[in-house]
């Protein structure tokens, strides 16, 4: 009985330190403990800087390598108060169903958040160039000079990116190839 009760108690002290954990990556354990047969909680990493487009409730769609070819709709259910002071994210955590068990522990996956419409200035992602957290593009100059420039991007989709700022309706920009013009521009 004696072993029974040692064994019990470094029992609940793993399973403290192993709650402690998680609610230190801001993971809400009541959220865990109040999850209804049939759902699972989905943790995703959002970078800091997308913080201000992400609202609860926003809808979402998840691809998971485990299903190519398939995307799952859900919604944001909440979005954690603590940032990650190594990788620079915030937690958003997502209740969802679980049909026939399909989604396991340890998947991975990335989503989209749905923002509504707005017109934007943009251009195909393969245009941009980041290098370190600093994005660039190419605008042609002349009929035979492009030139890189700094710009600000905002808003990714799977083919757009929003240009906030660097760049004015109607100039031209590298679509097709830059990564051709980086090698050149940053002397590599």
């Amino acid at each position: 009985m004696n072993d029974a009760q040692v064994q019990l108690q470094q029992m609940g002290a793993s399973m403290e330190e192993n709650l402690n954990r998680l609610r230190m990556q801001g993971i809400p354990i009541d959220k865990l403990s109040k999850l209804k047969p049939g759902n699972i909680l989905i943790v995703g990493d959002i970078p800091e800087t997308k913080l201000n487009r992400v609202k609860i409730q926003s809808r979402l769609y998840i691809k998971f390598s485990a299903f190519p070819g398939e995307r799952f709709e859900t919604r944001i259910d909440s979005v954690s108060d603590v940032i990650d002071p190594v990788s620079r994210t915030v937690k958003v955590l997502i209740v969802t169903k679980n049909t026939n068990n399909q989604f396991k522990p340890g998947m991975f996956g990335t989503g989209q958040v749905e923002l509504e419409n707005i017109e934007a200035l943009s251009v195909p992602n393969e245009s941009i160039i980041l290098i370190g957290d600093t994005s660039y593009i190419f605008k042609r100059v002349d009929a035979s000079t492009f030139q890189r420039i700094q710009v600000e991007t905002g808003i990714e989709t799977e083919e757009y990116t929003q240009v906030l700022s660097g760049l004015k309706i109607n100039d031209q920009v590298v679509s097709h190839g830059s990564t051709l013009l980086k090698g050149l521009s940053f002397g590599y």
